[in-house]
């Protein structure tokens, strides 16, 4: 009963992605950055956010209305990070959660 909201931004050769450091500056390869929205059951505060991207960690253990083992945005980042992008997790309150893709485009 959420809606999930994603966007999508190419940024072109005026401004690049430093994924080493995760700054934006000057540089001629594009990037694109994927951002995904949703709403939480159950509220979340940043430090449980960032455990998201262990493996096997799941942040509501007790109810068995979702599947899955906890291992989606571990791989997320794992193939990010094969292709010198970034992932990132932001809580924008307790019960909305902010994910951001960066990849650079070849």
């Amino acid at each position: 009963d959420s809606t999930i909201m994603i966007s999508a931004t190419v940024f072109t050769s005026t401004t690049s992605l430093n994924v080493a450091e995760d700054e934006v500056r000057p540089s001629k390869q594009p990037w694109l950055r994927l951002t995904i929205t949703n709403r939480l059951d159950k509220p979340l505060d940043q430090s449980q956010a960032d455990k998201l991207f262990e493996r096997f960690y799941r942040h509501d253990k007790t109810s068995h209305k979702y599947a899955g083992t906890g291992l989606g945005l571990s791989i997320v980042q794992a193939i990010a990070n094969a292709h010198k992008g970034t992932v990132g997790i932001t809580i924008k309150d307790e019960y909305f959660f902010e994910v951001t893709v960066r990849l650079l485009m070849a």
